[in-house]
Parts: structure tokens; C-alpha cells; sequence
């Protein structure tokens, strides 16, 4: 497909001076205009000059319009007044034309506050703790204004509650899981059906020293798997509000991560591959850790019960049973490990990976796998037409050089190395061994932000002394010989060619997108109604001075800040926000290795449908006529001939009329098909061999 295509090519940003008003304030915007190219973002050439400035409320699609300028750089100012009749909520920022594309470009909320005067504090130990019993918590209280909150008192609440584990550089892996005890249990008992004993806060009421502040020492109960302590301080603001604020502290059941994932949604019961991976709690990886799998077998029965009035209910009840299959691997220098198993059982099965760490302690993860058997498997044989690229490093600068492993199955192979990111940016063949499956890919500047390596490996027919053999027992009538090395045939062919395709994630080149900004106030403090000096120095990477730089300025209370920050003005993560794969994959590989066609070959004798000489019944398509373009006479009058096919059905003519731009309508008939004796077959569309069926006929006439 072309390059941009089904992708906005159009980076916009709005940088607020702030992002919470109140009805009546003016809110100032700065817009930033930007065109995607494959060589990165460029001077736009389309939503530049007079444009349209569009602020619609959410709750109500109210829109607010006016007109704002965008320069041939890209760059315009706006601002607006909110009524004081304006309805509350977020509002979104819409920048294009009148009837023509727009973007969106940013939001902000407007709402009823009071501004806090009192900064508040809540944290804990910045690394998880492992196993803990107890938590130190620091708690802080000062002003905005300077000065602590000496002596002020305050309550502490503290609970632990599962926390979410998700590396950004591993998609697709399971991190945590709840452990699987073997039994019977109510099938919806974790989320409905099984009454938990409720969880209680614990509760500390606290004063302050005179520095405002105070270390607490929150209980820890027991927990299993990944989870976090919540701690929130209430106090009371000197605005007259009853405020909050909270922190969180990581804890973990071992002093590392254990993650798993399945090569498929579907896998063939004596054949589940498991990736496996380990990793610190810095979510670095780790070389040489043993991780261990078991297999569990999960089945789901319903029982249908009477209750009072004639009505029924269902009960679910589930059996978890431990299968005997189980296998243990060695992590690598990137963390991962592979393990392949032999369930013995069809249906749904939960895989549970675990590791231990120095101490002994057990970090566990778990996935639900669904395993077809030989009866049920219906892609016709093994579907694993993938392979893994791993990346050495999941962040690479602009024109460095990038390397990737290819865990191919092959022993050689001849490699189609794309580099894609909305498109095919580049590519090149390249020839890899078994021995050292790598590959090295030049990155270069106009890659950033992101960009997708695709590697197609592709193993030639395999030339050997077995097809040596083959040829010689065939020329010399060998039988004894051709059965261990029997020539290709239309169902098996061993050496057939074969081929893999594998696809990875890198980010490229954000530090050259990056400038150093430093602001200096002349001074820390100054009284009311004076001026303050503030100094701004912008250094471009590798620290040159930047051309054409602009800077926006905005002075705002940290109060406000601390009800709402302003994320707008992280203006390079808007602009470097990551780029689509934008590829369809069509491939005639299939037809390389031996697939075998299933097409028609010759027309089955039959019956003439009880008329001598007359054709079978053969057009049933469902679209009789299609004429785009019908003109009318003088009178608006037009003739149509609709030709009927072979189906006995109804059918309905719809004829939609237009005049001019604004006039529309439609109108419809039904027409039949009917003979005087008809019969209407119910045999089943699909059969395989060694079925049986019924082959019901409905004779009407």
C-alpha cells in the first residue's frame, strides 16, 4: 500500500497557558502545526493561513467558533473568553476549515474550585519492597506561600490492592495472575458468586513536627502476587477545604518478574509453545533465571435449577485439575526463554510460569491457553507461520546501528529485511545463518519516532543425501530404501520449502528532537507587585544553538497546578507520538510450500430437473441489476428491465431518486419467483470425511 495511507499525516498541538478556568476567564493558546513525512515532521502544507477554531464542550457538543491564523510556520495564537453561561466539563480544541478536514489539537476543563494553599506530600521508598510486613510512609505539609504547616494534625489511611504489571518494551506478556488451586469451585466465585471477607483501611491519625512533616509506619497485610500500598493523608487546607492527597508504594512477592505468553489464541493440544521472560523490578532483563511452567486443565459445567414461579437458573460450577506436563528453561542475556509442552488434553488450560529469586521467594504468572485436539483442529496442521525478532535494545539514536535476533527454525535461510512505519520506508535481502541468526539494520534520522523491522525468512527445498537416496532407489527399484526416503507426493513432502515472518518495535532518534531549556529567576523570593527577572537559555542537542527557536512563556499558580497539570506543554511527546505499522501482508508463499488445491475439476453428471434438454439451475446471485445512471423523460418517467435469476425468492426493486443538491428520495416494490412444484434442500453446506448427516428435502406445491 502507498505510503500514508489510512494514517493522518498532520501533527497538531495546542500548548495552553493552563487547562482548568472558570466560566469568564480567557483561556491563551499557542498552535503548533506540523506535516508527517517519511523523513519526519516538516513545514505543513495544508491547515496553514485563515483557519477555523472550533471548541466544543463534550457533554453537550456545544461549539464555540472563531477564526485564528496559522502561519506559514505553522505557528498561530488564539485566545478565548468563556461565557459565564458556559456549561462545565472538558472542552476539546479543533483546528481546520469551514467543510473541510480538521484536527484535533488539544483540551481543557472548566470548572467551579478554590485554589488550595497548602502543598502536600505523600511517599515511600522509591524501589518495591519485597515481602514487606510494614512500609515506611513521609508525610509533608507547607504552604504555597513558603513555610511549613508545623504541628498540623492529620490522618493517614493505608491499604494494599493489586497493581497492574506492564512493561512498555513487552506487549502481549502476562505479568501476574491469581494463584490456581486445584477443586471445584463456583464458576464465577472470584468476581460474583464467592462472598470476600471485606477489606478494611488502616487508619492512623498523625500530627505533624514543626517542619511538617512525620514518617509513619503502615502495615503491609498479606498479599499474593504484584500489588501496592495506597496511602492517602487527609488535612485541612487553609481555604477552608477538607483535602487529600496520596501516594503509592510498589510491593512484590519476589525480587523479580516472571511474564509468559502464548505463541497463538489457539494451539494444538501436543504442541503449546510458551515464550518466557525475567526481569528485575527495574524491568531490566536477567541473564541465567530458571523458570518453571505447569499446565492445569480448566473445565466450566452448568446445571439448570427450578425456582419459585417456573422459571429456571443456571449454576456454573469449575474443575481445575494439574496435568503432568511441565517443563523449566534458562532465561537468555535478553531475559527470554521458550518452552514447549505436550498437554495430553483439549480445551481451555492455564499455564503458570514461576521463578524464584535469591531468597527463595516465588513470583508467578499466569495465561489461559485454549488447545485444540487431533479431532478438533481444524487449520489443517501446524499453524505457526511466525517467528520472534527480538531487538537488542528497544531505543536506538538517529543513524545508529540497530540489531535483531531471528529465532528462525532453520538452519540457513535468505532473509527480506523491511523497515516499515506507515508504509515501506526500506528494504534489503540478506542471507542468515542458524549459527548466528542476526541481522543489522542502519537507522536513520528521519526513522524518528518509531519505526517496525518485518523479516521474512524464507528456507529453500532441502538438497541432501535423503533425495539422493530417493533418486537412487527409484532408478534401481529399491522398495526397501524409498520407504525411509520416498520421493515428494501430493501429501507429503519433507523437504518442501518453508519460511517465517517476524516483526519488532524500535524507537528512533527522540534525544536529536530534544532542547535543553533552563530557566533562571534573578531571585527566589520577592514581595508582592514586584517584577521578577527570569532568564531562559534553550541549547539544541549537542549542545549548538538552535535555529529559528521561539519560546512561549506561562506564569501559573501552583495551586491550580495541583488540582489540574498542564500536560500540554509536553509538546515533544505530542509531536513524537508513535506512528502506525500502516502494512497488509499478502503472500504466494503458501502456494510454495505445497498447499494443495481444492478447486472444481469437472461438472457431476445429473438430472435435468424432470424437463429433457434443460439446463440445471446454476445464477443464484443476489444483485439482479445495478444502473447507476437512469435518465428521466420530459414526464420524469423511466423504463428499467430488471432480469431475474435462477432463485426462487422474492426480490425488491428500490429506485432512489435525487434533483438538484437538496432533494432526495426512495421508493421500493417486492417481486417473486415461484414454479408449480419446488423443492428446497436442507443438506448441510459443509461435511468431512466420515461424517454423518441428514439430508432433510421440504416438497411444496
Amino acid at each position: 500500500l502507498p505510503r500514508g495511507y489510512g494514517f493522518n499525516k498532520t501533527a497538531a498541538v495546542t500548548v495552553f497557558d493552563r487547562t482548568l478556568i472558570r466560566a469568564g476567564e480567557t483561556i491563551h493558546m499557542k498552535h503548533l502545526i506540523r506535516a508527517r513525512t517519511d523523513a519526519g515532521l516538516e513545514r505543513p502544507t495544508e491547515l496553514t493561513g485563515k483557519q477555523v477554531l472550533t471548541i466544543t464542550h463534550e457533554g453537550s457538543d456545544t461549539k464555540y467558533e472563531q477564526d485564528v491564523l496559522i502561519g506559514a510556520d505553522g505557528v498561530g495564537l488564539s485566545e478565548w473568553v468563556s461565557p459565564k453561561t458556559a456549561a462545565l466539563g472538558s472542552y476539546t480544541v479543533t483546528i481546520g476549515t469551514k467543510d473541510g478536514p480538521s484536527q484535533q489539537t488539544g483540551s481543557f476543563q472548566l470548572d467551579e474550585f478554590r485554589l488550595p494553599t497548602m502543598r502536600a506530600s505523600v511517599s515511600g521508598p522509591k524501589m518495591p519492597l519485597v515481602r514487606p510486613t510494614s512500609a515506611p510512609i513521609d508525610l509533608s505539609l507547607a504552604y504555597f506561600s513558603g513555610g511549613a504547616a508545623g504541628g498540623a494534625p492529620v490522618t493517614l489511611r493505608t491499604i494494599v490492592q493489586p497493581r497492574e504489571v506492564a512493561p512498555k518494551d513487552y506487549e502481549g506478556f502476562a505479568f501476574s495472575g491469581e494463584k490456581v488451586v486445584e477443586g471445584v469451585t463456583p464458576a464465577n466465585g472470584d468476581e460474583e458468586g464467592e462472598a470476600k471477607r471485606p477489606t478494611r483501611a488502616s487508619v492512623q491519625p498523625l500530627g505533624l513536627d514543626a517542619n511538617g512533616m512525620a514518617r509513619a509506619s503502615a502495615p503491609v497485610p498479606a498479599f499474593d502476587g504484584p500489588s501496592e500500598l495506597v496511602a492517602e493523608m487527609d488535612y485541612d487546607d487553609a481555604n477552608g477545604e477538607r483535602r487529600t492527597q496520596s501516594g503509592r508504594v510498589a510491593v512484590e512477592p519476589a525480587a523479580l518478574h516472571v511474564g509468559v505468553k502464548s505463541d497463538g489464541w489457539m494451539a494444538k493440544s501436543d504442541d503449546v509453545r510458551l515464550r518466557l521472560v525475567a526481569l528485575d523490578l527495574s524491568d531490566k532483563p536477567l541473564k541465567g533465571q530458571r523458570v518453571e511452567v505447569s499446565l492445569y486443565s480448566r473445565e466450566t459445567y452448568s446445571y439448570r435449577k427450578r425456582i419459585i414461579g417456573g422459571f429456571y437458573s443456571y449454576d456454573d460450577s469449575r474443575e481445575v485439575k494439574k496435568l503432568g506436563a511441565a517443563c523449566s528453561a534458562t532465561t537468555d542475556a535478553q531475559g527470554y526463554a521458550t518452552c514447549k509442552l505436550d498437554a495430553g488434553v483439549s480445551g481451555e488450560v492455564v499455564a503458570v510460569a514461576t521463578a524464584r529469586d535469591g531468597d527463595g521467594n516465588v513470583a508467578r504468572a499466569t495465561t489461559t491457553l485454549y488447545l485444540a485436539g487431533s479431532d478438533d483442529w481444524w487449520f489443517g496442521g501446524d499453524n505457526g507461520d511466525r517467528m520472534d525478532v527480538v531487538p537488542e535494545k528497544p531505543e536506538y539514536a538517529g543513524g545508529g546501528v540497530a540489531r535483531f535476533q531471528v529465532r528462525m527454525p532453520f538452519r540457513r535461510a535468505t532473509a527480506l529485511v523491511s523497515v516499515l512505519r506507515d508504509g515501506v520506508v526500506d528494504s534489503f535481502v540478506t542471507e542468515i545463518s542458524g549459527r548466528d541468526p542476526v541481522i543489522t539494520v542502519r537507522l536513520k534520522h528521519g526513522y524518528a519516532p518509531n519505526v517496525y523491522v518485518s523479516v521474512l525468512a524464507v528456507r529453500g527445498r532441502i538438497a541432501g543425501w535423503r533425495l539422493w537416496l530417493a533418486e537412487l532407489a527409484r532408478k534401481w527399484d529399491l522398495p526397501w530404501i524409498s520407504r525411509d526416503a520416498a520421493a515428494p507426493t501430493a501429501l507429503v513432502d519433507l523437504a518442501k520449502p518453508s519460511y517465517r515472518l517476524g516483526i519488532a518495535k524500535v524507537r528512533v532518534g527522540w534525544e536529536e528532537h530534544r532542547l535543553a531549556v533552563r530557566v533562571t529567576p534573578a531571585a527566589e523570593r520577592y514581595r508582592v507587585r514586584q517584577v521578577a527577572d527570569v532568564g531562559v537559555q534553550v541549547v539544541a542537542p549537542g549542545g549548538g544553538v538552535p535555529r529559528d527557536a521561539e519560546i512561549a512563556v506561562a506564569a501559573v499558580d501552583e495551586a491550580l497546578l495541583g488540582l489540574k497539570p498542564n500536560d500540554s506543554w509536553d509538546v515533544l511527546t505530542a509531536m513524537m507520538e508513535a506512528r502506525p505499522l500502516g502494512v497488509e501482508y499478502s503472500t504466494a508463499q503458501t502456494q510454495v510450500v505445497g498447499k494443495r488445491h481444492y478447486g472444481k475439476k469437472a461438472v457431476a453428471t445429473g438430472g435435468g430437473g424432470g424437463q429433457a434438454g434443460a439446463p440445471p439451475r446454476a445464477d443464484f446471485q443476489p444483485l439482479l441489476l445495478w444502473r447507476g445512471r437512469v435518465p428521466l423523460d420530459a414526464q420524469g418517467r423511466a423504463s428499467v428491465k430488471v432480469p431475474l435469476n435462477d432463485a426462487l425468492s422474492s426480490f425488491r426493486v428500490v429506485a432512489v431518486a435525487s434533483a438538484g443538491a437538496d432533494r432526495f428520495g426512495t421508493g421500493s416494490a417486492t417481486v417473486r419467483t415461484t414454479q408449480d412444484l419446488i423443492l428446497l434442500s436442507g443438506l448441510p453446506p459443509l461435511v468431512r470425511v466420515g461424517d454423518s448427516y441428514d439430508a432433510p428435502v421440504t416438497v411444496r406445491n
